[in-house]
């Protein structure tokens, strides 16, 4: 069973941190059950209704174990036995209908109130399916003197917000401010969202359009256009993108504007380049592939605009904070859920590729890293394998042995 296409259709209230919802999903090869559906604990169903052969059928969900690979664990599951009338249907489409409020969230990154909204799969605020990625509408009935933004291509609606996309996404977002606390539009401007501290961060944003076109000329066009920073005021949790978006949370140290501004610089580097890498399946241990690889395609830009010094000083701090940690499990053994995943995947996948530059140079390895690219927004999906196939098709060597042993091994920085 797969999720082709998700309408969402939402009402907000951010003074009541509540939604009113109408999602109406397309699903494909249904076998006997609907199952799998993940929903924020705070949001209640009110009915879910299938529709086949001008029939309506009535369905019942019924609550079941979080499965133990799921990301979001803010969550309840559900599942759907469906009748034999709609058993082994090729297409299928079911209306959900529910309610309630936006209260808790995975790592706290999501909430409905009334200054601002941030939504997106961490707040489970639609049906979400662990699966790769699907197209979606959504249609919005809010507060008119808001900005909103979502991770798709707007629509016109004349007492409403609309979007559209059509590219398949991870996931939906939906970011919400008053219109006195939003950067007003501009025509060549990437960031959006709170503009509390905008002017601070604005001559980032110039360095920063320099640096991404440099990407795009080495890694290709990505499938997503438009790409936007919208920076939210929550204090907790990290970045994240989804589609042409990135999620930015503004309060920063001050010393980050001035001092650290290039490292700020290159964390938006590595948010930009999940634009390519965001193929490798995050419910197991070849997600390494994606962070990795986004955080150390951030190191070679970041070298190239600032400098050999700047990028040996970071190569420097990962390796140190390889050393610190204690009991680092190998990459093969662990998910995202893991404790230690962020230092393993992050961190030490970006030693692995860069002991690999060391010994294939600079521009082999930028060869490598945007076969991978290409080969990463022409599928479905990507894993340690095809970094492995990329990496054997530039150098013209066989790196299997090498490659599996540094993702199976603890890590080690001694061993590189």
């Amino acid at each position: 069973m797969n999720v082709e296409n998700v309408n969402l259709d939402i009402k907000i209230t951010p003074e009541e941190s509540s939604l009113t919802a109408i999602a109406l999903i397309s699903f494909k090869n249904v076998k006997s059950k609907i199952s799998g559906i993940i929903l924020n604990p705070d949001l209640s169903w009110d009915k879910i209704i299938a529709v086949h052969d001008n029939r309506e059928y009535q369905l019942k969900p019924i609550e079941i174990d979080i499965p133990e690979d799921i990301l979001y664990r803010v969550a309840k599951a559900w599942e759907i036995k469906l009748p034999s009338e709609l058993n082994n249907l090729e297409n299928l489409t079911v209306s959900f209908v529910y309610s309630g409020k936006i209260l808790k969230s995975t790592w706290d990154l999501n909430y409905i109130n009334s200054t601002e909204v941030e939504l997106a799969d961490y707040a489970l605020w639609y049906p979400y399916f662990n699966q790769m990625s699907f197209s979606f509408n959504l249609t919005l009935h809010a507060p008119q003197d808001w900005i909103w933004i979502s991770n798709a291509y707007p629509k016109p609606c004349k007492h409403c917000f609309k979007w559209r996309n059509s590219n398949p996404q991870i996931g939906v977002v939906l970011i919400g401010f008053p219109e006195k606390q939003a950067i007003p539009e501009r025509d060549d401007g990437i960031l959006e969202g709170s503009k509390k501290n905008y002017n601070k961060l604005k001559p980032l944003e110039t360095e920063f359009k320099k640096i991404i076109k440099k990407q795009i000329d080495w890694l290709g066009s990505p499938n997503q256009e438009n790409f936007s920073i919208v920076l939210v005021r929550r204090e907790k949790g990290g970045a994240y993108v989804r589609g042409n978006l990135m999620i930015y949370p503004e309060e920063l140290p001050e010393d980050y504007f001035t001092k650290y501004s290039r490292n700020v610089i290159a964390s938006w580097i590595h948010e930009h380049s999940h634009l390519w890498f965001n193929k490798a399946p995050s419910d197991n241990w070849h997600n390494w592939i994606d962070e990795s690889l986004a955080e150390y395609s951030a190191y070679l830009l970041a070298k190239d605009y600032f400098g050999d010094e700047f990028f040996e000083t970071i190569i420097k701090r990962r390796k140190e904070l390889i050393e610190e940690a204690s009991e680092l499990p190998a990459i093969n053994s662990i998910n995202r859920l893991h404790e230690k995943s962020y230092t393993v995947f992050y961190h030490w996948g970006a030693l692995i590729h860069e002991s690999i530059r060391e010994k294939i140079g600079t521009e082999l390895m930028k060869k490598v890293i945007a076969h991978l690219a290409q080969k990463s927004i022409s599928r479905e999906q990507v894993d340690t394998t095809d970094y492995i196939e990329s990496l054997n098709a530039v150098t013209k060597e066989d790196w299997t042995d090498i490659v599996n042993k540094l993702v199976s091994s603890k890590p080690d920085v001694k061993t590189l």
